[in-house]
């Protein structure tokens, strides 16, 4: 198994998928591949990849996901666990009932608003979230650049996402 990571900043998504094309193209025999999964938050750049990248899956990961379902249940956290287990069991219909319950005993507009952003969030990216694999960026980049408190220059961390 090869790994590469492949990583910039400030590059344009485009050229970023062209690079990863042409290094999977030379490494590997195409044909051979069964599946390449794209990690990530569901970003349009990020699924920008499922267009370049042959055999290319999405996979939503879970800090997101988690992240995503704490800020809309925020005033309700006993609804988490009913939400996790639907997902979890890819019962879109159920999903679709808690999120209707959490919407109609939202306090605010601000609430609503939240709970219909997680709603469409969730939906977009249901295929996405039902591949989990381990993430490389954790033990690669978020290592270096996020678990010590320190500030960056742009050509700083363009150097630094390269290595």
């Amino acid at each position: 198994m090869n790994i590469n990571h492949i990583s910039s900043y400030g590059k344009k998504p485009e050229d970023l998928w062209l690079e990863a094309a042409d290094w999977i193209y030379n490494v590997y025999d195409v044909d051979a591949i069964e599946r390449i999964y794209l990690y990530g938050d569901g970003a349009s750049w990020i699924k920008e990849g499922l267009k370049w990248l042959p055999k290319a899956k999405l996979v939503l990961d879970k800090y997101h996901l988690n992240k995503a379902i704490l800020q809309a249940t925020g005033s309700q956290p006993e609804r988490r666990r009913e939400i996790f287990t639907a997902i979890r069991n890819r019962d879109q219909k159920h999903f679709k009932e808690i999120i209707k319950e959490l919407h109609t005993k939202a306090a605010s507009d601000s609430e609503r608003k939240r709970i219909k952003d997680f709603k469409r969030y969730v939906l977009n990216n249901w295929q996405a979230i039902s591949i989990y694999t381990e993430g490389h960026v954790s033990h690669v980049l978020s290592s270096r650049l996020s678990s010590r408190p320190m500030g960056w220059i742009p050509e700083g961390l363009r150097v630094m996402a390269e290595l």
